[in-house]
């Protein structure tokens, strides 16, 4: 395999306060190779959208990145001052939000701010060349989208519009924040085709952030699984999802098929606590059907279970799932 075109190495990222800084990313580890769709997955607020925002340099202002490494290519991102970040936005490095339409500026017109992609990268963009990258995310008739204002367009054309924005100058990574949340569910499929095409076609690596199991099964070749900002469980999608290994992988997989194999109880995990995750105890020992005593005492390390398979518990080997 080719060397991971993305390194993240023991990534902190949190918050000063007058008792100390309190993380709330710990540690993070994790790799992308070219070509390759890697997912993110879990719940809200677990951190997956904030550790790959720091690869952009657009965290929020308060949160500070007390240590770590995000190497991309041999540049290590996290010594790039802002003009330097700005050349790599878009021409390298791109990220397609989560909601499209709030994404748009909406006193422009979808050709005007096609246009400004190119002008703030030296780039002089002719109508038939954008046109050519809206037909490219499968809009039959571009001329007429490139004239309308944002509001002017449904969710699903929003969000073509702002994946041909993210695309448009081929970068070799692009970062997907739950790509599929904001539109009807009758077009998640297409939209994750969408991103496949755009893969295969340029060879542009993705990391899908994302709380779907259907997504992650759909189009990712590997997948991380993450929880209260720690990385609990990753390997191929596929071996992954058939034979999860972490108690909170198998837990959030037991909601989801309670919801689809028409059982008549559905399955529920205990509630989360609020605090942030504590460095004395693995984080989810406290909603973990199958801790003990271990699990209160000593955070788990991310060990290899085997050569492509990682886990953070201290049941050796992870939890049988049933």
């Amino acid at each position: 395999m080719n060397p991971p075109l993305l390194e993240i190495n023991q990534l902190r990222l949190g918050f000063d306060s007058p008792s100390g800084f309190v993380p709330i990313v710990h540690g993070v580890e994790l790799n992308v190779h070219p070509g390759e769709i890697v997912g993110i997955l879990g719940e809200s607020g677990s951190g997956k959208t904030v550790t790959l925002k720091a690869l952009f340099g657009v965290t929020a202002e308060e949160l500070v990145i007390e240590s770590g490494s995000i190497n991309f290519e041999g540049t290590e991102l996290l010594k790039l001052n802002e003009k330097e970040r700005q050349a790599l936005r878009g021409s390298v490095l791109s990220y397609i939000p989560q909601n499209a339409s709030d994404s748009l500026t909406p006193h422009q017109t979808i050709k005007q701010q096609l246009k400004e992609i190119g002008q703030v990268h030296g780039l002089s963009l002719d109508q038939s060349q954008i046109s050519d990258k809206l037909k490219a995310v499968g809009i039959d008739k571009p001329e007429a989208v490139l004239s309308m204002y944002p509001h002017q367009l449904s969710g699903g054309l929003a969000q073509r519009v702002i994946i041909a924005m993210s695309t448009f100058l081929t970068p070799k990574l692009t970062i997907a924040d739950e790509p599929t949340s904001a539109i009807d569910a009758s077009l998640k499929s297409t939209v994750l085709s969408l991103l496949k095409d755009i893969n295969e076609k340029d060879q542009t690596a993705m990391v899908i952030i994302t709380h779907d199991f259907e997504v992650v099964s759909e189009i990712c070749d590997r997948v991380y699984v993450m929880y209260k900002g720690l990385m609990m469980e990753s390997g191929p999608a596929s071996e992954l999802l058939k034979s999860p290994r972490h108690p909170y992988t198998q837990g959030l997989m037991r909601c989801v098929q309670s919801l689809t194999d028409g059982s008549a109880t559905f399955y529920a995990m205990k509630s989360a606590e609020a605090a942030p995750a504590s460095q004395t105890q693995c984080p989810f020992a406290p909603r973990c059907p199958k801790a003990f005593h271990d699990c209160f005492s000593e955070l788990p390390p991310l060990k290899s279970i085997n050569p492509f398979r990682n886990l953070r518990c201290h049941l050796e080997g992870g939890a049988e799932y049933e």
